[in-house]
């Protein structure tokens, strides 16, 4: 078996190709490295496997959270919106995203003040944020490895930082049919009592499953609204893309 640390030094081994972009987050403006073309970096990652014969750990190793998708641009947006600057107090101060990929709403959190803990699973997504973190001086963002599918429970790093925290985001993670009900738990773990957790989504089939996880089963609220953002795929028609604003309280 194949642990973590045998999938981060085969990643380390890779020589990707990257690129820096300017991207707009509400009133903010973020400069990003990411990859420049997911597609080809999927061909070299499934080569590089297929050399070493294991090519079975494609879908581990699937470098998805190296580009900003529509999801995540709106969940910045909101995030943008509901914090203001060097304001110590307000509701999603300490605040945690499951599935970061590049992380892009938890830097712009933390660029306004939050004290902030990004989480992901994949062996290369600490890299690129330790990257993005100092080009966008976003000191107070941190990084904890969680992977919520077969752990919801709050790793131990969390429980001794804070134990929950007053705001849970995500962004389009719901992506296979076994991630609904896990990841409804594990942000209904993160949050406190009074906190608010806030999933955006392009409407995938299994976004009802993790909605009625969180509102019949862990007592929550729902409100939901749409966003029209930009989508980073230029055959896209109009490039741009609705997204679902999810928030849910207790």
């Amino acid at each position: 078996m194949v642990g973590p640390t045998d999938l981060r030094e085969l990643t380390q081994k890779l020589s990707l190709d990257l690129v820096e972009i300017e991207e707009p987050a509400g009133n903010s403006r973020l400069s990003l490295t990411t990859l420049r073309d997911l597609d080809a970096t999927i061909d070299q990652i499934f080569e590089e496997l297929t050399r070493l014969q294991k090519p079975e750990l494609l879908d581990q190793l699937c470098p998805y959270f190296g580009v900003i998708w529509p999801s995540a641009r709106a969940l910045a947006e909101v995030v943008d919106h509901a914090l203001i600057p060097g304001l110590q107090q307000t509701v999603g101060t300490q605040i945690i995203e499951l599935g970061c990929g590049l992380a892009m709403p938890s830097l712009v959190a933390a660029r306004k003040g939050a004290q902030v803990y990004a989480t992901d699973f994949h062996p290369q997504v600490e890299r690129f944020l330790k990257i993005n973190r100092e080009k966008n001086r976003a000191d107070s963002l941190k990084y904890v490895e969680w992977d919520w599918r077969t752990l919801p429970e709050l790793p131990s790093t969390l429980q001794s930082a804070w134990g929950k925290a007053d705001w849970v985001i995500a962004s389009d993670v719901l992506y296979d049919r076994d991630l609904p009900v896990p990841l409804a738990r594990a942000m209904a773990q993160a949050v406190t009592t009074k906190g608010r957790i806030t999933l955006t989504d392009p409407g995938r089939p299994y976004l009802q499953l993790f909605c009625d996880e969180l509102t019949k089963n862990e007592g929550f609220r729902m409100t939901t609204k749409v966003m029209r953002v930009k989508h980073p795929r230029k055959d896209h028609p109009e490039h741009t893309q609705d997204i679902f604003v999810l928030d849910f309280r207790r």
